[in-house]
């Protein structure tokens, strides 16, 4: 807020030294001046001091227009009184009250028509307790799922009595949102259907990695089957920063950063014989197909739409079944066959006309067994848990996952801050919450409120609306909140809100740090700065809190080595060091810190990093633990569990690491581990495992694994008796299991 009472400190001074000297003249120090009590208002935002000096202490500053009672002056200073507080003002910046606005009758009316109980609708932004009070101490009356619409009456302080499924009682003000209204639903349904979904123009895509395909628009929903870099996706449509997309048979959603537009194809048109041979409907023979005859191919064999020139449907591999369907074309030496559920035309010479027709089982579908979930390298965090479960320390889990490399204290960045990502969005809002947050471009205040703020983009700039002021900083826009090592005023914990920020799910709330908002390609860039040994790993959200200690402690080691390896270069493309989703680890800030009834879980992860970390009297970190190999940080990576043995670095990436190596990990298996993958069963199609091999009617599949226990290669015997061999990798894409521990194939 811009304060008025510094300008012309010298005249100011040579005011106050002509009163002293007119004052000694009379024989006494200059007296204050009483006058009749005299209403006055304030001209501009203006300072009330406890003396008469602008290097006096700030009582209170008074915004332009407060009233004002004057009871002495003193120079060119004014004793006045606001409410119960009292103080000293510069008489310059006082005017007489506007005469005439004194009609509040009207007003009290109006206020008298709020009891007239207009319920005020609400809708929960998270699943909250109904309660018989305004207290966390009251009795739950009911538990109200997140969306759910409340009907608020009345407030008391932070809660708000409201009637929601039937139920009366009183919920937390902080976890309700205004309602959507009634018009402004109307036209939403009848845009929708007639501009989007009839539409329904899919877009294709690329995934530019190995990214998980999720049930929903969120890393909460379960994992579908996981999408390998490059694989081609189908896009339907989009829900914040998620896609939702259809590849390999399978719909769900991806992130959308993880797409990218395909290559355009090169057209390289067939040219058409000039000489078409007559239709071959001219020479059917629809008598024969009353029995089927089974052939095998002698090699691998183009089957095509005509006969002899058509486009080539498919290619049919050498020893694999083709079913005679009728036609003859080409004097005998063309056949109508069908592969699969494909229909065409194939030569003659190069089937085997002996053979006789398979009367081996063909399963409609098979259940694919096996455990695990993620990539499997490093430590596995079930594993952890069971280790510690058994009575295991934090030290003897990490060397077990990370041996040769140790655990070591190290001071370096021991204080410092960690550039967090937390959103890339076309528009954004911040909310503050038991406080104020200011707007700063570079040192310079722009703006102070307890409201809304809402961002944009405007020519490439950010623009900050607050109340109906739009605040557009020269560069990035700072957003600091009270009561934090950057605006240290307010003794409340004060939080901001960012909707949409972690991935697009839900609500983020950050107590630590302050936030930077700029601009990258376009959107706005939202960058939690925070420092690393506390702020950051408080909001850590890779494990979950209610785990073993131990296992707390390993996983916010191996989180603290992860981030420190990465704040040795800016990301350009999130001016970030790290992300706060799964392209880095996973950061809910306050949100974590604060989970559970009275923060119950966030104080036992608090614990956990706390005791990793070593800091001075003041409080300030001092250092932290790491894992080091050589000196240098490791790349301490780590997945949710195994089935039964680690992953080494050089066979899922390729880059070999001594650390990094396949090692036991009996205990993700465990009951005690809690781990719901420690067994899991998929279902395939018939269709799906032929095409995985290239060819048909397959009917047995046997597998063989690799020394940590996920899948080698498997291999296929189709109905005709025919074998083929493809890699471990291959057949996962193609059916999509869980992880590399598959440990059976068996027909249904």
């Amino acid at each position: 807020m811009k304060k008025l009472d510094h300008p012309a400190r010298k005249l100011l001074a040579a005011v106050a030294l002509a009163v002293a000297l007119v004052a000694g003249s009379m024989g006494g120090p200059a007296a204050d001046l009483a006058v009749a009590a005299t209403a006055k208002q304030t001209s501009a935002n203006l300072n009330l001091r406890t003396s008469t000096s602008t290097s006096s202490r700030v009582v209170t500053t008074l915004k332009k227009g407060t009233k004002v009672s004057v009871s002495s002056t003193r120079g060119s200073w004014s004793k006045v009184s606001v409410g119960k507080k009292s103080g000293w003002v510069a008489s310059r910046y006082l005017v007489k009250p506007a005469p005439a606005k004194k009609k509040p009758a009207p007003t009290k009316k109006a206020a008298a028509k709020a009891p007239a109980k207009k319920p005020v609708a609400k809708v929960t932004t998270a699943n909250l307790n109904l309660r018989s009070g305004a207290s966390s101490k009251y009795k739950v009356i009911k538990v109200l799922k997140k969306g759910t619409r409340v009907s608020v009456s009345s407030t008391k302080g932070t809660w708000s009595k409201g009637t929601a499924s039937g139920k009366t009682g009183w919920l937390s003000s902080k976890y309700l949102k205004n309602a959507p209204t009634a018009v402004a639903k109307k036209p939403a349904p009848a845009k929708k259907p007639v501009a989007k979904a009839p539409a329904r123009k899919p877009v294709a895509k690329v995934a530019t990695t190995n990214v998980n395909l999720r049930s929903g628009a969120s890393t909460k929903y379960k994992v579908v089957t996981l999408v390998r870099k490059g694989a081609k996706v189908s896009v339907t449509s989009t829900q914040g920063s998620w896609s939702r997309v259809t590849t390999g048979g399978k719909t769900g959603w991806l992130s959308s950063k993880y797409l990218k537009n395909p290559p355009k194809p090169v057209a390289k048109p067939k040219p058409q014989p000039v000489v078409k041979p007559k239709p071959a409907p001219a020479k059917p023979t629809p008598a024969k197909p009353a029995t089927p005859v089974n052939f095998a191919t002698t090699v691998n064999l183009n089957l095509r739409s005509s006969a002899p020139s058509g486009s080539v449907l498919a290619t049919i591999p050498t020893g694999d079944t083709v079913t005679k369907t009728g036609s003859t074309a080409q004097g005998g030496s063309w056949l109508q066959v069908k592969y699969g559920t494909t229909s065409g035309w194939v030569s003659k010479a190069y089937i085997n006309t002996a053979a006789k027709p398979s009367s081996t089982r063909v399963p409609g579908s098979f259940a694919v067994s096996g455990a695990g979930w993620g990539h499997g390298v490093g430590m596995s965090q079930y594993g952890a848990q069971g280790q510690a479960t058994a009575g295991r320390s934090s030290a003897a889990i990490l060397n077990h996952y990370y041996a040769p490399a140790t655990m070591s204290y190290t001071t370096s960045r021991a204080a410092s801050d960690i550039r967090v990502q937390i959103q890339s969005a076309s528009t954004s809002s911040i909310t503050p919450a038991n406080g104020s947050l200011r707007l700063l471009d570079g040192s310079k205040v722009l703006a102070t409120t307890t409201g809304k703020v809402t961002l944009s983009v405007k020519s490439g700039k950010v623009n900050a609306k607050v109340g109906s002021t739009t605040y557009k900083p020269a560069g990035k826009l700072t957003v600091v909140w009270q009561n934090t090592r950057f605006w240290r005023s307010g003794s409340k914990a004060t939080t901001v809100a960012v909707p949409k920020a972690n991935d697009g799910y839900g609500t983020v709330n950050y107590r630590h740090g302050k936030l930077e908002v700029g601009v990258l390609s376009g959107r706005l860039n939202l960058v939690n700065v925070v420092r690393l040994n506390d702020e950051y790993l408080y909001g850590l959200a890779e494990m979950p809190s209610s785990w073993q200690p131990a296992a707390l402690q390993a996983q916010a080691v191996a989180g603290r080595t992860y981030a420190m390896r990465n704040m040795s270069s800016l990301k350009k493309s999130c001016d970030c060091n790290v992300y706060d989703e799964v392209a880095s680890q996973k950061f809910t800030a306050w949100n974590k810190e604060d989970e559970g009834s009275n923060a119950y879980y966030g104080k036992r992860w608090k614990a956990a990093v706390n005791a990793t970390t070593r800091r001075n009297s003041s409080g300030t970190p001092v250092s932290g633990a790491v894992l080091l190999y050589s000196g240098s940080l490791i790349d301490a990576v780590y997945s949710s569990s195994t089935g039964g043995r680690t992953r080494s670095s050089a066979t899922v990436w390729g880059s070999n690491h001594a650390y990094l190596q396949s090692r036991d990990d009996h205990w993700s298996l465990l009951a005690s581990s809690g781990n719901p993958n420690r067994s899991w069963t998929n279902t395939a199609s018939q269709a799906q495992v032929a095409k995985a091999f290239g060819t048909s009617k397959v009917s047995v599949v046997r597998v063989a694994k690799n020394s940590d226990l996920t899948i080698k290669s498997a291999t296929a015997t189709t109905s005709t008796g025919v074998v083929r061999t493809i890699s471990g990798s291959k057949f996962r894409s193609g059916i999509a299991t869980k992880s590399s521990w598959v440990t059976g194939v068996a027909g249904r």
